[in-house]
């Protein structure tokens, strides 16, 4: 029997058929045969990237954790459907994929990004963008910028990104941990958010705000141009990251006392839907293909499927 286990694998789901391709460019071919509204699955490996400029599909990959279940797209991923009368009320979702070599993000509508890792974001400021939102994602490094959007993350963690943008863009941060350097866009709004790391002064003001969030740092006035009173402010040299945790997990004890108007923790592990980053979809964790049929014509098949 010859193993196809370790061979990168796209699923298209179309109208009730099911295509499959293999290697490298499995994901580049998926795409190309696939039609608006359609589902296309990989499997944990390394894809070539692709242009997903041309239809909104479902993207489900095996996870970002890194290990030998991650789903990892090399090189820049340029996402940019344009709607259109056929595509309009069809939404667009990505889930469990590591983007290991930039994302660039231009005009789309009805988008959703679900437990996904991003090493570098770059955003297209003249496009629009519409019904956007980051669910359970990691970002590292890079910039997001839009001109005229309303972004919404939530439960999300930020290292080193700058959240920058036109002043007609607003970004919703919900139950988020950032770790970075800074914040160009004066529309960031933070719900019981914590935020460290930073070295920018204040929470911008001129639209943004912030409200139940806990800041880690030197500057004593950083919620000053807030207009809630349920912010909060720890020195820089406050102990609250636990030693070993994954993801920015709070110490047992700033866990239980840096609370939100909810009654959880304040953070990307806080509020109705706590980070996790395992894939909400069953994936395959075994494919074993036979090289050839039998004598009498049937294909030995061995499949595994793993549900969180």
């Amino acid at each position: 029997m010859s193993a196809q286990s370790s061979m990168q694998l796209a699923t298209l789901f179309h109208d009730g058929e099911i295509t499959t391709f293999y290697n490298a460019n499995a994901l580049k071919e998926a795409y190309a045969a696939a039609t608006d509204g359609d589902v296309i699955t990989l499997s944990a490996g390394s894809f070539a990237s692709a242009n997903l400029t041309t239809k909104k599909v479902t993207l489900r990959g095996a996870g970002m954790e890194d290990g030998p279940n991650r789903t990892v797209i090399n090189g820049k991923v340029n996402l940019s459907v344009s709607s259109s009368a056929d595509n309009s009320e069809i939404p667009m979702t990505i889930e469990g994929i590591y983007f290991g070599a930039g994302f660039q993000l231009g005009a789309i509508s009805d988008l959703t990004v679900i437990k996904c890792g991003f090493s570098m974001v770059d955003t297209d400021m003249s496009a629009p963008i519409k019904n956007c939102t980051f669910l359970h994602c990691l970002f590292k490094d890079g910039s997001i910028s839009f001109v005229d959007a309303v972004v919404d993350f939530k439960n999300c963690s930020f290292v080193s990104t700058n959240l920058g943008g036109g002043s007609s863009a607003v970004y919703n941060l919900d139950h988020c941990t950032l770790d970075i350097a800074d914040t160009y866009n004066k529309n960031c709004n933070y719900k019981e958010c914590l935020l460290f790391g930073t070295t920018f002064n204040t929470v911008r003001d001129g639209g943004g705000d912030a409200f139940g969030c806990v800041y880690v740092g030197d500057k004593e006035t950083f919620f000053n141009n807030c207009s809630s009173a349920t912010n909060r402010v720890y020195a820089l040299d406050t102990q609250f990251l636990k030693e070993g945790g994954l993801y920015f997990e709070l110490t047992d004890e700033k866990a239980a006392e840096w609370l939100g108007s909810d009654g959880s923790q304040v953070g990307m592990h806080g509020g109705s839907i706590p980070f996790d980053p395992r894939t909400s979809n069953p994936q395959i964790s075994r494919f074993n293909v036979s090289s050839k049929t039998s004598s009498d014509g049937k294909l030995a098949v061995d499949i595994e499927v793993t549900a969180y």
